[in-house]
């Protein structure tokens, strides 16, 4: 290992994998989710943490990956509000008897489409705030 700085690439995929800060570039730390959530709340998953800048990101249970890239307190609801918008959309199709893979592929192939972005780059986890906000603007026409 170099102490040379990241490039920007090396920089990004560090961010998307969770061990750099979106925020203040900083590496991250792999704490249990008592830390995020408090004692007594470990819900058997790890979370790569910026204390500094109060953001986080959970991992796959039972692994390290990132589930996204870090999110302060503004773009946790973001996504969550995106998700909730996005993900009505795909289970429709689910509770009309479509597998829910299929759904929801669907759905990311139509998202990607419309937001102009390539379909391995089009995940509402890896989303910043203006991606989100996009995310809700296009889902909400068609949930009213």
């Amino acid at each position: 290992m170099t102490d040379q700085e990241p490039t920007i690439t090396d920089m990004k995929a560090l961010i998307r994998a969770g061990l750099r800060c979106p925020y203040c570039e900083n590496p991250t730390q792999l704490v249990d989710s008592e830390i995020i959530y408090g004692q007594g709340r470990d819900y058997g998953r790890k979370f790569y943490l910026c204390a500094p800048c109060k953001a986080w990101v959970g991992c796959h249970k039972g692994t390290d990956r990132a589930l996204g890239r870090l999110a302060d307190e503004q773009l946790r609801k973001l996504k969550i509000d995106a998700h909730a918008c996005f993900d009505s959309l795909w289970k429709r199709k689910v509770d009309r008897g479509a597998l829910w893979s299929e759904a929801r592929s669907a759905a990311y192939a139509w998202l990607s489409s419309a937001m102009n972005i390539h379909p391995d780059e089009c995940h509402i986890g890896m989303f910043g705030p203006e991606d989100c906000q996009r995310v809700i603007d296009l889902c909400l026409p068609w949930i009213k």
